[in-house]
């Protein structure tokens, strides 16, 4: 896989983290922070790209 693949992916997961966090903080008022979500985002994407990445 190329670095500039992976990047996208994560890009597109941090943005996927944030927004949704978003909304579920407005909807049950809820806390919303930026750096938690990036931080989960990160972790999310990394679980899945080890846990479906081929040998």
């Amino acid at each position: 896989m190329t670095k500039l693949k992976i990047f996208k992916e994560l890009l597109v997961c941090l943005v996927v983290v944030v927004i949704i966090r978003f909304i579920i903080a407005k909807l049950f008022q809820k806390e919303f922070s930026f750096f938690y979500s990036i931080l989960v985002g990160i972790v999310i994407y990394v679980g899945g790209y080890f846990t479906t990445r081929k040998k």
